[in-house]
């Protein structure tokens, strides 16, 4: 071809124009990133939702594994329930003060944004800590915690024996776990939440036949007269105790981290986060009264972890105590881990908007 001919455009001028279109591109590039960092969540989390997310989240492996231990620590049937009812309490003035931090700064990510506000200076250095910790050490280790459980409760159903499984089995079954609910999340949120609501649901029913089939005991009760007797005299033991209760209390703090994706936060964010709490503590305690109604208190000491899979046994036979009450507690821990990666995920969002993590665009868009 002749460059001499009109027409056409000479090689510098195109240069410059592919040039020109490449920085066009980047620029509208880095301008959709930022809206997408910007864009405002969808509020589509209600009162309900909201609920089932708090309790579904609170509600582990704890009510079903920790009342042998914690009457071994205390003593007595009553002081163990009487426990129960205290972290109860105590649950519930930490909730109301983080409902009131939620109302007052309705952002997600919990306490990033109430670590940002409580101490400006250094700037964002608290907040940044709080993300650092929580992603890489205390959000993985509690997650991986329950995974594990889960598997060693399917491994109790398969099995029809509690103890003795490989741990590398327990492992990679919570490997698995854990990669499902990340997934879950990461490509179907909106499936993960009715996931998550639907496997609380069969949580809560699970409560719900321990107290019913408690209350259907209460002619044969193994609760005597002297419920207080035996009680430790130990602060080592009251202090073991209620460090289990509170474990199996925490989670009600879900939601503040997912404010931006309530539907009206100032109404929504107490009312369910206050409600699924209550309800928990009121299964909780019925629960705890059922099993001392149906077996005696060396029967719920001696049967250390295994309480639940032992009062079902007693009352409706092997089958149901060794086979599907397993099957249940692991669907209940899978349900932890399902609302534990819901408010694990909403703090590496938030953290990834403000630029604390890398490949922010990717993580917070």
């Amino acid at each position: 071809m002749d460059i001499g001919q009109p027409g056409d455009i000479p090689l510098r001028e195109r240069g410059a124009r592919v040039s020109g279109a490449s920085q066009n591109s980047i620029q509208s590039l880095d301008e959709a990133i930022a809206e997408s960092l910007d864009a405002p969540l969808e509020r589509r989390l209600g009162l309900w939702s909201g609920m089932a997310i708090v309790m579904g989240s609170i509600i582990g492996s704890g009510i079903f594994s920790t009342p042998g231990l914690i009457l071994g620590s205390v003593g007595s049937v009553g002081m163990s329930i009487l426990v129960w009812v205290i972290g109860a309490v105590v649950s519930l003035c930490g909730c109301a003060a983080y409902m009131e931090l939620g109302t007052m700064l309705p952002r997600s990510g919990g306490e990033k944004a109430y670590l940002e506000a409580a101490f400006p200076w250094p700037r964002e250095l608290m907040s940044f800590v709080f993300c650092l910790a929580s992603i890489f050490v205390c959000w993985p280790t509690g997650l991986a915690a329950d995974a594990v459980v889960t598997g060693s409760y399917l491994l109790y159903a398969a099995t029809g024996v509690s103890e003795g499984h490989p741990a590398w089995a327990e492992r990679l079954i919570g490997v698995g776990v854990a990669v499902l609910c990340a997934l879950a999340h990461a490509y179907c949120s909106r499936w993960a939440i009715r996931m998550q609501t639907a496997l609380t649901v069969v949580k809560a029913l699970l409560l719900v036949l321990v107290v019913l089939v408690g209350l259907s005991q209460l002619r044969h009760n193994a609760l005597g007269h002297d419920v207080f007797k035996g009680t430790s005299h130990s602060a080592n033991g009251y202090a073991t105790a209620l460090f289990k209760v509170f474990f199996a209390y925490s989670g009600y703090t879900a939601l503040n981290y997912a404010v931006d994706e309530l539907k009206d936060p100032a109404r929504t964010l107490p009312r369910a986060a206050m409600g699924g709490l209550t309800a928990t503590a009121v299964l909780y305690v019925l629960s705890n009264v059922a099993y001392f109604v149906v077996l005696s208190a060396d029967d719920v000491r001696s049967a250390g972890t295994t309480v639940a899979g032992v009062f079902f046994t007693r009352v409706l036979g092997a089958v149901w105590g060794q086979r599907v009450v397993p099957v249940l507690i692991a669907s209940a821990t899978l349900g932890n881990v399902m609302c534990g990666t819901f408010a694990a995920s909403r703090v590496i969002f938030a953290a990834a908007r403000e630029g604390y993590l890398p490949l922010g665009a990717v993580w917070g868009a």
